[in-house]
């Protein structure tokens, strides 16, 4: 598990002091029994997306602003390591 972009934290909005950290995962392995999400999550994970799909999802307003922004930062990465 790395950052995308070692030591960067982008200050989520101007007026609040929320941080993002993206991580990117390549070639994750899948766990038998995973820990239960906490209260406050919303995890869905979608398998075998493409870079269009994604692309897609971001521009019809179907992923909020800080998944579209990961995922882009992620899609760049990936492209930067030619995973993509």
């Amino acid at each position: 598990l790395d950052r995308i972009y070692d030591d960067v934290s982008i200050p989520m909005d101007k007026y609040v002091v929320t941080e993002i950290v993206a991580y990117l995962v390549i070639d994750p392995v899948k766990v038998e029994n995973p820990r239960p999400l906490d209260a406050e999550e919303d995890i869905e994970i979608v398998e075998g997306v493409s870079v269009d799909e994604i692309l897609e999802l971001i521009r019809n307003g179907q992923m909020n602003c800080i998944g579209g922004f990961a995922s882009l930062l992620a899609i760049e990465k990936l492209r930067e390591l030619l995973e993509i």
